[in-house]
This record gives structure tokens, C-alpha cells and sequence, in this order.
């Protein structure tokens, strides 16, 4: 649920900006408008800078909101699916802009103000680049696979979010068919079906989650006065396998009979 109002309010605002702007005309709210000279405003909304950015701003809100639509639809890429589009759009709208600024005249003080916009744009795209680019490979750091290492005393999970459990903490071991409603995201990552990190779970609360894939089964520990900690695979054998392992090695300390 804070997902859908997180994007609404992404989309919202997108639409209320492109609104104001096409149709209440609040030309200042452009970036770069509201600092130029009377005569550069003139010719800029001339030839329509305005109604070329409220009209782009109003189709960028639609990316998040078919986003979500392809992610509730099955596609579990659909919310990143979104967020690229939206990026794609948000750069085609600050390069296209450019060209309703006006051009240099002979003055020197012109052509070095054309210049230094033509700069300060070259350098806040490579900026933004880079930032997405440190940000995507944190995201790769973060969404690799951890290992599960059983060792006589415990299971040891390497990677991001990594934990060592003592088979001796573990009361209780369940193998899900279905994954448990993952809710709101506490501290992780959230990518398509790559559920890392701490969530909060329905009927379990806040939970530690290494998830590699949407569909069941998944194996849950109960650990008392920690959280529970849910594991799969892409491949549901490989879940199962694990399972059994883990099983083998906690059966004294179940105070439960083992699910199948």
C-alpha cells in the first residue's frame, strides 16, 4: 500500500506541475526561465516552452503509474520498467528544451551566458549519469546471491544483510508453498522478484528476507526475540533442498512438528 501512495504522489505531482505550467501558465516554475531576462522569456514562451514542458512533464507522470500497473499485472520487473521510462523522459526534456532558448547575438557577454548554460547543462547530465551509475552499482553489490554455508554449529549467510544463525537459536522451521504479503520495505532492496533486507511481512512482522524469487516455497526460521528469516531460490528445489538440511540439523530444537 505505501508503494501505490508513493507512486501516486510521484504521478500527482508530475501531473499538477505540467498542468500549472501548460495551462496556468506558471512559466517560473521552469528551471532556468525564472532567472532569464524579460526579453529571453518573451522569446522562449514564443515558441512554446512552456506548452512543451507541460505537456512533457504530463506524459512523464503516466511512467510511474504504468509501472505499477505492468507490477501488479505479474511483470516483476514493471516497477523498474517505470522508473526507466521516467528517467528516459525527464533527460529528452531537459536536451529538447534547449533548443527554445534563444540564440547568441554578437554581444560577448550573449554568447559567453550561452556558454556557460550550454556547460552547466553538459555537466548536470554527466553529474546525474554518474550518480545513477553509482547507484546502479550499489544496487549490483547488494542484489547478489548470498551464500548459505552450513558449518557443524550454525548456518553462516555471506553478502549484503548477511547473518550467522546458531541451529540452537532456531525453535521453528517452515517450508511455505506461497510467499507470506511482503509490505513495507524497513531497509533493503526491492528489486523485481529480489526481495533483500529487512521487511515488514504479514502475520510475521518485521523480517529478514533473502528471496530470489516471487513464487513459493520458502522457508521461514522463527528465532525467539529476533526476527524471522525467509529464504528461497530461483530454482524451488534448491528451497527445498536447504529445507531439508537445515531440518536435519534443528529437529531436537523444534517445538513444533516441521511443516511440508
Amino acid at each position: 500500500m505505501a508503494e501505490i501512495i508513493i507512486f501516486l504522489l510521484i504521478s500527482g505531482l508530475l501531473l499538477g506541475l505540467g498542468i500549472a505550467i501548460k495551462y496556468g501558465k506558471a512559466y517560473n516554475l521552469i528551471s532556468g526561465y525564472n532567472t532569464s531576462p524579460a526579453h529571453e522569456k518573451e522569446y522562449m514562451i514564443a515558441k512554446g516552452l512552456g506548452d512543451f514542458v507541460g505537456r512533457q512533464l504530463m506524459i512523464t507522470a503516466a511512467a510511474p503509474i504504468l509501472g505499477l500497473i505492468l507490477h501488479k499485472s505479474g511483470f516483476v520487473w514493471g516497477i523498474e520498467a517505470g522508473m526507466v521510462l521516467l528517467l528516459i523522459l525527464v533527460f529528452y526534456t531537459v536536451i529538447a528544451a534547449q533548443r527554445f532558448n534563444p540564440p547568441p547575438s554578437d554581444d560577448p557577454t550573449s554568447i559567453k551566458k550561452a556558454r556557460s548554460r550550454k556547460h552547466l547543462m553538459i555537466a548536470s547530465m554527466i553529474l546525474t549519469v554518474l550518480i545513477c551509475a553509482g547507484v546502479g552499482v550499489d544496487i549490483a553489490l547488494v542484489s547478489r546471491e548470498p551464500q548459505f554455508t552450513l558449518e557443524p554449529t550454525g548456518m553462516l549467510i555471506s553478502g549484503s544483510y548477511g547473518v550467522s544463525i546458531n541451529y540452537s537459536d532456531i525453535d521453528k522451521i517452515e517450508l511455505k508453498p506461497a510467499l507470506p504479503e511482503v509490505g513495507i520495505k524497513n531497509h533493503g532492496l526491492n528489486l523485481g522478484p529480489i526481495l533483500k533486507g529487512h521487511f515488514d511481512v504479514k502475520g510475521l512482522g518485521p523480517s529478514l528476507l533473502f528471496l530470489r524469487s516471487n513464487q513459493g516455497p520458502v522457508i521461514i526460521l522463527y528465532r525467539p526475540g529476533r526476527q524471522p528469516v525467509l529464504i528461497n531460490f530461483t530454482d524451488p528445489q534448491q528451497t527445498v533442498d536447504l529445507y531439508k538440511q537445515l531440518q536435519a540439523r534443528t529437529e531436537g530444537n523444534n517445538r513444533y512438528p516441521p511443516s511440508e
